[in-house]
């Protein structure tokens, strides 16, 4: 799969995680808006699906916040060539009067909701709704505010770690499921991640461990 970078409103500048990741992700993309200050989901959608048609395989869309409404959009109507998805701190529809029906149906693909638990643009509890409704595995980032700039997230190891979880092959069953740190490790240089820090798992990284629908750290005690 390739790796398709989706920033979100006003774009990812040169300190923000999508950015550095893209410089660890070699045959990686990134999606262009027209204009990055427009919340209009219609519009941002359809420039992720022509990104998404014209581009190398299968994308493995990389989105934050607004942009993960317009990724959820594409994936659900039925957009081909997308493989998986990794959704970081989706912004609510609702503060953008989108309503919840548009987007609450099931994607047809693995996908990772990551949620933080003083997000200011979606509480906790609409990520867990979100991640239900939409089928996806959460994954519970703790106290990290918007995971952009301002919340300290520039070079975020974590990120690779979950890329790397949704590019693993599939299994004989025909479903590509997040797993942990020895399956996902195989699978960095088929991203073309030029040079993963700490030998590709170092301690700051994540264990990944399926626990129902979420994903949780074992390094740490999850509280509420």
């Amino acid at each position: 799969m390739t790796p398709l970078i989706l920033p979100g409103l006003n774009g990812s500048g040169h300190a923000h995680w999508q950015t550095w990741l893209g410089k660890q992700l070699a045959t990686s993309t990134r999606v262009e808006q027209p204009d990055w200050a427009v919340a209009d989901l219609d519009r941002w959608a359809a420039v992720l699906r022509t990104d998404v048609l014209t581009g190398r395989g299968d994308a493995l869309i990389i989105a934050h916040s607004f942009g993960c409404l317009a990724a959820i959009d594409v994936v659900q109507s039925g957009c081909p060539h997308v493989g998986a998805a990794l959704l970081v701190a989706p912004a609510d529809p609702s503060r953008f009067e989108i309503p919840d029906a548009r987007l609450a149906k099931r994607l047809a693909i693995p996908a990772i909701l990551v949620a933080s638990r003083n997000d200011p643009w979606m509480s906790f509890e609409r990520a867990t709704f979100w991640s239900r409704q939409l089928g996806c595995w959460l994954f519970d980032a703790g106290c990290s505010g918007h995971i952009n700039v301002a919340s300290g997230h520039g070079p975020w190891p974590d990120a690779l770690d979950l890329v790397a979880a949704l590019a693993r092959p599939s299994r004989s069953d025909g479903q590509r499921r997040p797993t942990d740190r020895a399956h996902g490790h195989a699978h960095f240089a088929s991203l073309g991640i030029s040079n993963p820090e700490n030998d590709g798992w170092g301690r700051r990284r994540p264990v990944l461990l399926p626990h129902d629908n979420e994903l949780v750290r074992s390094d740490r005690e999850n509280t509420n």
